[in-house]
């Protein structure tokens, strides 16, 4: 009958009393060991493939992904990203004679859900100190920046202007 590990991990040692087997003892002792260590996949459907019956998750597991090189931890349910997945960029606006604007951005990566979108103008150079922006129409894949001049008919023209923009779940 094996003993378990200090820490209480259920991570079995073979007693002096079981029957010498090493083949056995070193596959239990490296099962348990492996099971709480940080699992690496190709990709999601690799780790489901493997993850099933006996190899089954249990609360706690940690892997990692290499497509979409992140962490994930199985909370029983489903696979939850341990840091929480998050974009930024800087996107250069150009236009003449407006008040207002409209970009579209698009995400280097899509998002698993809809992220929350932070916009900046980067700059107070000009007239673009008279003027604010706001995300909206947020998707996975992007959203959209709105410009505009706090006066209706303060009519500007930009070049190159940076707009900075964090997208985070």
């Amino acid at each position: 009958m094996p003993l378990y590990d200090k820490f209480d991990q259920k991570i079995p040692r073979p007693a002096l009393s079981d029957a010498p087997n090493i083949e056995t003892a070193m596959r239990d002792l490296l099962n348990g060991v492996v099971a709480q260590t940080v699992l690496i996949f190709e990709q999601a459907a690799d780790r489901a493939a493997t993850m099933s019956g006996a190899s089954a998750p249990v609360v706690g597991t940690l892997t990692f992904l290499r497509d979409s090189k992140r962490y994930e931890l199985w909370d029983g349910t489903t696979w939850k990203r341990v840091v929480p997945q998050s974009a930024s960029g800087t996107t250069n606006v150009s236009f003449t004679n407006r008040d207002d604007h409209v970009v579209s951005v698009t995400f280097p990566q899509a998002f698993s859900s809809v992220p929350r979108v932070f916009v900046n103008i980067s700059s107070s150079a000009g007239v673009t100190g008279r003027w604010s922006v706001r995300a909206y129409d947020e998707t996975v894949s992007g959203f959209k920046l709105f410009l505009y001049a706090w006066q209706p008919g303060n009519f500007a023209t930009w070049s190159g202007v940076p707009i900075t923009w964090h997208a985070v779940l």
